[in-house]
């Protein structure tokens, strides 16, 4: 199933988006439309950290971790921000601990 919404710049259809792609899990989809529109939107931050989110959960480290470095340059203190670069970190220090492991 794939997500449009109504027009590529609709502030609440990527809302709405991101609500239907978070529950069901579709990662790879909802980070496919959020790249879309940031790329439209770069200033948009909320939709910029919400895509470094989903990049995360999808396993796109690199990706995430872009979007990352972005957010940190255009608004450094960020609500949340703190946490994300945690998380990436976390990730990453699982994804490598599980590849020396197998």
């Amino acid at each position: 199933m794939r997500y449009w919404p109504k027009t590529p710049d609709d502030a609440e259809a990527i809302h709405w988006l991101l609500r239907a792609g978070t529950a069901q899990n579709r990662w790879k989809e909802l980070g496919e439309q959020l790249s879309a529109y940031v790329v439209r939107n770069p200033g948009d931050l909320a939709v910029r950290f919400a895509l470094a989110s989903v990049l995360l959960r999808a396993r796109q480290l690199d990706d995430a971790q872009r979007e990352y470095g972005q957010l940190r340059m255009l608004a450094p203190n960020y609500d949340g921000l703190i946490e994300l670069g945690q998380a990436l970190a976390n990730k990453e220090a699982v994804l490598a601990y599980e590849a020396s492991n197998s």
